[in-house]
């Protein structure tokens, strides 16, 4: 060892003390031994093996994460401390792949992400032996199990591929129940591996799931009662955007984020949040994943997350910083329904999965037991005609196929163009009017209310028939406004690359690895129902949460139902009296509800049905 974990931390962190654990975990990498550590979320996981390799003065640590979005995060993250690190994902072209590959050989970096399919093939298999590697990190390591929430197939397989490097594995994940724990222990040959686990328990999270049939009302007046820096999450990328145009229209500093945006505007909402130049991002689940941001007080979540797991992951990312923080989730019995119906609704056919599989391989050209490390396009259109599905559902099949180990999709596609105005408000005054460019901005401006301050979706067709120009000369014209800063367009992206990690195989062969995709969706009606007793439950939240992960606490004494259990008899019966009086009064149980405070609106609710 040539440095030590304190002066690493201290040269690329600007830390000059760990956090609980991770000095322990650390010695027990820098020893050789191989180790498991489950730290809830915020509690600095990538430091656990990111700074061991900086100990020495030379050698690779090998990370093998699920998401490309996840190692480009991570890596930028390094980068930017001066710390040399690549991911070699599917967006590497096979010539810069190759001279990667040499310049790993040569010492060129200290990190080297890549996905377990990745992982997997020839060529990384053939230059991996050259590498010198001193130990490897498994990130998100729930993914091993079919009992974690996040189950991808292709981590069963990691073993098989490291092995021969006999170096020490460390496995790092912020949620494991304990049949996912035994999972990575014998997946991975864990024959003596260290555990370190921290307590799930957040004692400075108040958390609050409240009936809410005035959402946005809702969430405004909780915003203009806590301070500080928010998040809001959402299932679906048109709730994100209908929710975010609402509250920007009621003066909340607001932006979204979801995965069908370009990596740039994607990068630049996710700027603005940490850097505080807005206070709220509104999203969904593609957001949060390698954001450590302190002072975040408040977690809303307006739907029905899917599984304990990922929401309690999702609201671990409020009060990094230790100070008093909120996750307030606001749901109705429409919600519960909903979350149910959509798991069904997403449940796919393994011999579907199939025929989209076998088609594209065959419109490749592609024989069977051929074709490995080929990049060919999507045509989304072509498959949305084929087979006569939605692209939410095609979408779903490819990522499927994905996490079956079969290929990697390098690209994320969306089903719209869009665009936001960008020009100047002196330059839309002293345009040439009725020019092609006014005409555009024009009718932009007249057709879409928020067009200024956010991308819209549009139809080039529908424009270019409007404002009076052929299809393709709207394109040249969107390119040129955009190279003048007039306009920012993302044109629809239907074509997202494939790169195919493993030969085209036979139908027996897939439909036996799509057994376990088909497998997992009991346990995810089981992880479901989980939650939906979370929800409905009237014991302390905390206490609930934890005892899932086989934890026992005293109740927590901050949730909503603590502080129900809380009140004094007096109390309830002070609140009774109001809420009797208000009915006299002619106010409606809606109005009502809504001047409770949301911590006794359960309560609320009983004295209401009872009245």
């Amino acid at each position: 060892m040539d440095y030590r974990p304190t002066e690493i931390l201290d040269k690329y962190w600007g830390y000059d003390a760990f956090r609980p654990l991770q000095a322990e975990i650390i010695d027990t990498v820098l020893q050789g031994d191989d180790t498991i550590a489950l730290l809830p979320t915020g509690g600095g996981k990538s430091i656990c093996f990111q700074v061991p390799i900086l100990c020495h003065a030379k050698g690779i640590a090998i990370v093998i994460s699920p998401l490309i979005a996840l190692m480009e995060d991570q890596v930028n993250q390094l980068k930017a401390r001066d710390i040399k690190a690549i991911a070699l994902t599917s967006k590497l072209t096979k010539r810069a792949l190759s001279l990667e590959l040499d310049n790993i050989i040569n010492g060129a970096y200290r990190f080297v992400y890549l996905s377990p399919e990745r992982l997997s093939s020839q060529r990384i298999q053939e230059s991996i032996t050259y590498w010198n590697v001193r130990y490897i990190a498994v990130d998100e390591a729930h993914c091993i199990s079919q009992w974690g929430f996040d189950f991808r197939p292709s981590y069963l397989h990691i073993n098989e591929h490291i092995q021969h490097l006999d170096k020490p594995v460390i496995a790092v994940t912020a949620t494991a129940t304990p049949q996912v724990l035994e999972d990575i222990k014998s997946s991975l040959e864990f024959d003596r591996a260290t555990l370190f686990s921290k307590s799930f328990q957040r004692d400075n999270i108040s958390i609050t799931i409240q009936h809410s049939e005035q959402k946005l009302e809702d969430v405004i007046h909780i915003l203009n009662h806590v301070e500080g820096s928010a998040i809001l999450y959402l299932r679906n990328r048109l709730g994100v955007e209908k929710y975010t145009k609402q509250l920007k229209a009621r003066g909340i500093s607001v932006d979204f984020y979801h995965a069908g945006l370009s990596t740039e505007r994607r990068e630049t909402a996710q700027k603005k949040w940490i850097e505080n130049e807005i206070r709220l991002i509104v999203c969904t689940n593609a957001f949060g994943m390698g954001i450590d941001k302190p002072d975040v007080r408040l977690v809303f979540h307006l739907d029905t997350t899917p599984s304990i797991e990922e929401y309690y992951q999702e609201i671990g990312r409020a009060g990094r910083d230790s100070q008093k923080s909120y996750a307030v989730s606001l749901l109705n019995q429409l919600d519960l329904e909903k979350s149910m119906e959509t798991l069904e609704y997403h449940k796919l056919d393994t011999k579907e999965m199939f025929h989209v599989y076998d088609y594209l391989m065959r419109l490749n050209d592609i024989a069977i037991q051929d074709g490995l490390e080929r990049v060919f396009q999507i045509d989304v259109d072509l498959l949305i005609s084929k087979f006569n599905i939605k692209v939410s559902r095609l979408e779903k099949i490819l990522e499927a196929i994905q996490r079956m180990g079969l290929w990697e999709l390098s690209s994320q596609f969306e089903a719209s163009s869009s665009i936001r105005v960008t020009a100047t408000t002196a330059w839309i005054r002293n345009q040439k009017k009725d020019s092609l460019s006014d005409r555009l901005i024009q009718y932009l401006l007249r057709r879409y209310q928020n067009v200024l301050h956010t991308h819209v979706k549009i139809e080039e067709s529908q424009i270019a028939k409007v404002i009076d120009i052929h299809k393709e000369k709207l394109y040249s014209l969107l390119q040129n406004m955009e190279a003048k800063d007039l306009i920012s367009y993302h044109p629809k992206s239907n074509k997202p690359k494939v790169y195919l990690v493993l030969d085209r195989v036979r139908q027996d062969v897939f439909l036996k690895m799509a057994k376990q995709i088909s497998e997992s969706h009991r346990q995810k009606k089981d992880r479901l129902r989980s939650m939906h007793r979370v929800i409905n439950s009237q014991d302390c939240r905390q206490q609930i949460i934890l005892s899932y992960f086989k934890e026992e606490i005293p109740p927590c004494g901050k949730c909503d139902n603590c502080l129900i259990q809380g009140l004094s008899d007096q109390q309830k019966n002070r609140l009774k009296s109001k809420i009797e009086q208000k009915l006299q009064q002619g106010v409606s149980p809606t109005r009502i509800l809504r001047s409770i405070p949301l911590n006794k609106r359960r309560l609320a609710m009983t004295i209401l049905k009872s009245s």
